[in-house]
């Protein structure tokens, strides 16, 4: 979960394979679901407590030092402008608990992302709506760009997304693709 990717918003057309484009504004939207308040695994490896030591000891920047990002008030928060925050140890299969918040009045809807092995962003945004018009879903976002959704590739099957300046948890139970060469072995 060490990198950062980015999408082209123009993404694949639909083809033979694919009923949807990616970021496809007709896509259907999941059904919105209230989730349960979660806790970390009680055998977690703990990347952050609240302090600025467990940043200094976990985190890093894109060039391998410190992160850029603050504590505040027990919180670690992305500074503008800044770039990612990149762990310091590599993660492949993995069960990742993370508690996120948007903050009240963000424009962006608290756009960011948890990424994967620096391939597969977790999405994260204010996504606490249901029942919106193709014109209303410009605001709220496509499918595949939602809270939960695997960025630009698959829309969460649920929307679980609390309101904004709400916290959000994410149970994350990640297994990699297995290759041998250029063979895809898993899924």
């Amino acid at each position: 979960m060490s990198s950062f990717v980015s999408a082209s918003p123009s993404g694949d057309r639909p083809d033979e394979r694919h009923a949807w484009a990616v970021h496809d504004a007709h896509r259907p939207n999941p059904p919105k679901i209230t989730a349960e308040e979660g806790r970390p695994p009680s055998d977690a490896i703990v990347l952050f407590d609240g302090t600025a030591e467990s940043v200094a000891k976990h985190w890093r920047d894109a060039s391998g030092g410190p992160s850029k990002w603050t504590v505040k008030d027990g919180l670690f928060i992305c500074t503008p402008r800044s770039g990612g925050a990149f762990t310091r140890e590599e993660f492949g299969a993995c069960q990742l608990h993370l508690e996120w918040l948007s903050p009240v009045g963000d424009p962006g809807l608290g756009n960011s992302g948890a990424i994967l092995m620096s391939c597969y962003e977790v999405q994260i945004l204010n996504s606490d709506f249901t029942d919106l018009t193709y014109k209303d879903r410009r605001r709220a976002n496509y499918a595949d760009g939602q809270a939960g959704a695997i960025y630009g590739q698959s829309p969460p099957l649920v929307n679980p997304a609390r309101p904004t300046g709400v916290w959000q948890t994410y149970d994350i139970i990640f297994h990699p693709p297995l290759w041998d060469g250029d063979q895809l072995i898993d899924p």
